[in-house]
């Protein structure tokens, strides 16, 4: 249980990497294939680069856009802003130019550190100066002095890409982002043997507090793959004997996705086997280290102490799977606005169909809960967010009276560990007063071996609200497994399987009506579904 060890002094952001660089200069740091950085190297270009800074006219608390994939230069540009005691706005590149030029231009950043792949379309954008990462090298300055930079000065100005078309930039100071690294420092008991790949986009805060800066915070080593190709990932796991892999709920679905799918094309034999041992291991979850020692080894994942699993919901059956192959897993729950990480499933005693236990230092409460002990979650803590930028108003809805009401439903089981239900403005009201919670539906509905996305919406008919969904198959798997394929044979396989699905769901929230989707739904670069574009549209069965 929480806290496994006592935290350590609480420092702004730049001076994590400075402690860790004077306690051991000669480790590695970050490397991508040729690019290597020790601590000291990182500590000591970084801390030129944000004197060079300096040295140009820029000016403590100004704020300075970084926009680029994951690799070194990306990390001591990040950190060079930060110990010039300036703010940066990580921005993601997948974004399209409007929403780029609208955050920067909200934001009044100065200057945009560009990665060589993104520079020219932000150079033509001529709203702040334009620097290419290649050019860091010429800004640096071997002399000078730091500023001091105070703990409650903003840090990171970061804006949430969200479902609904609406970016808010979410301010986080030096404290929110340090407490919530100290948080997990006293939660998981990384070390600096640990070695991270880094997967996720750096400009997600996910990614940076739980990925890098925490990875910082414990000494520990970060790699990057050379690409995101599968292959380039599993031989970075392999090269790299990696220990920690933080990821989306979404890269592990494909991974499961991926086994299946090779596992369907092995040999009978081999398919036989697999589902003895998978039949073993649920009877005696204590021999999966040694049953599937082989196909982690082929996965390069036999050093893999922990799989991080944030930023949604992850559903069950791929949470099952993943832990049937010996892979120790942990779930977790956060939000932008929180720095973000909230709870987390203690490594010693998970509960992976919830998302954990508070982490030290964050108070977690449900608000208005239904007979069912169903409410908003609402969450206190130094990591909580200081409010949005230029937004009064959508900061006095999100913060009140000291606490962040997340808009997320849950409830606490009797362990004190707490489950997610789904978002409190997407709930349905039946006609009888029942809600129901959609993404609970989804859930159910994806695992189905023919449903690759799902998508449970109201529908108002004669006045009341029903239940409908709309199913984007895996027509893939449906051409393997059928045969003489029409319009009417899928329909009528997708009705089959979500009444299978939908056996456990009250009668009150069960679907009245669906239809089917030709293609994938629209969705964030964050991967999620962007709902709204689908509310309040009639659907044709």
């Amino acid at each position: 249980m929480f806290p496994i060890r006592e935290g350590k002094e609480l420092v702004p952001l730049g001076m994590i990497l400075k402690r860790s660089a004077e306690e051991t200069p000669d480790q590695l740091a970050l490397k991508k294939e040729d690019v290597e950085l020790t601590y000291g190297e990182l500590d000591r270009i970084s801390s030129e680069l944000a004197l060079g800074l300096l040295a140009k006219g820029l000016r403590p608390h100004e704020r300075i856009a970084l926009i680029g994939g994951n690799s070194p230069q990306w990390c001591l540009i990040y950190f060079a802003i930060l110990k010039a005691g300036m703010t940066v706005v990580p921005i993601d590149p997948l974004l399209s130019l409007s929403d780029i030029h609208h955050i920067i231009t909200d934001a009044k950043a100065k200057v945009v550190f560009a990665d060589p792949k993104w520079y020219d379309e932000i150079a033509e954008l001529k709203i702040a100066r334009t620097v290419g990462f290649e050019m860091i090298d010429d800004l640096r300055r071997g002399e000078g002095d730091l500023p001091e930079v105070d703990l409650d000065s903003l840090a990171i100005l970061i804006y949430t890409s969200g479902t609904t078309g609406f970016s808010k930039g979410v301010m986080l100071s030096h404290r929110n982002v340090v407490n919530n690294v100290d948080s997990l420092y006293r939660s998981i008991d990384y070390d600096k043997n640990d070695r991270f790949l880094s997967l996720l986009p750096l400009h997600h805060t996910f990614a940076a507090t739980c990925g890098l800066l925490t990875a910082i915070y414990n000494q520990a080593q970060i790699f990057f793959p050379r690409s995101l190709k599968s292959k380039d990932i599993i031989t970075a796991l392999r090269n790299y004997q990696i220990t920690v892999l933080l990821v989306v709920p979404l890269i592990l679905e494909k991974f499961v996705e991926g086994f299946k799918r090779k596992l369907r094309h092995a040999g009978v034999s081999k398919r036989i086997i697999f589902g003895f041992c998978s039949s073993i291991t649920k009877l005696l979850p204590q021999t999966r280290g040694f049953l599937f020692k082989g196909v982690r080894e082929g996965l390069g994942m036999s050093h893999i102490r922990y799989i991080i699993s944030g930023g949604a919901a992850l559903p069950r059956w791929v949470a099952r799977q993943i832990e049937s192959l010996g892979l120790p897993l942990i779930q977790g729950y956060g939000l932008t606005e929180a720095s973000p990480v909230v709870t987390v499933n203690p490594p010693d005693r998970p509960k992976n169909e919830s998302v954990g236990l508070p982490i030290p230092g964050v108070k977690v409460r449900i608000v208005d809960p239904n007979p069912d002990g169903v409410g908003e979650i609402i969450v206190q803590g130094e990591n909580v967010m200081e409010g949005y930028y230029n937004n009064d108003e959508a900061t006095r809805e999100a913060i009140k009276h000291g606490w962040l009401y997340t808009g997320d439903l849950g409830y606490f089981d009797d362990d004190g560990y707490l489950y997610i239900v789904g978002r409190k403005k997407y709930i349905i009201v039946t006609p009888g007063g029942k809600n129901v919670y959609p993404e609970a539906i989804e859930a159910k509905l994806l695992q189905s071996d023919y449903i690759k996305e799902a998508l449970v919406i109201p529908e108002r008919s004669e006045g009341k609200e029903e239940v409908v969904a709309i199913i984007y198959p895996d027509f893939e798997k449906l051409e393997e497994n059928f045969k003489d394929l029409n319009r009417e044979r899928v329909e009528e396989i997708i009705r089959n399987e979500i009444i299978k699905h939908g056996a456990e769901i009250p009668e009150y929230g069960r679907i009245r009506r669906f239809t089917i989707r030709d293609e994938e739904f629209p969705k964030t670069t964050t991967r999620k579904i962007k709902r709204h574009l689908f509310l309040g549209k009639r659907i044709e069965v």
